[in-house]
């Protein structure tokens, strides 16, 4: 069984280019546009992974990923950004 990995990048090319990367290197993909939508994939179902971008319309990323950490504290997840500052990091 091929591990279960959730995208959620508000940027269509970023996303696809993931999402056809890793499945191509055999793991089961998710993807997603935004935070509720991110939210609501994690809750339905466990992931062995996410790429979790920030700025996301609606829920933004690091709010989806409060509520991630209280669905599941050791989940493995990957915050992504191209507008990161020292205080988000």
């Amino acid at each position: 069984m091929s591990a279960r990995i959730l995208i959620a990048d508000d940027e269509d090319s970023l996303r696809w280019v993931l999402e056809k990367g890793l499945k191509h290197a055999g793991y089961d993909v998710t993807a997603v546009r935004d935070g509720d939508s991110a939210i609501r994939a994690f809750e339905a179902e466990p992931f062995d992974l996410v790429f979790l971008d920030i700025r996301m319309p609606g829920v933004d990323g690091l709010t989806a990923l409060a509520r991630m950490r209280e669905l599941r504290k050791d989940a493995p997840v990957v915050v992504m950004t191209a507008h990161g500052t020292m205080d988000t990091a």
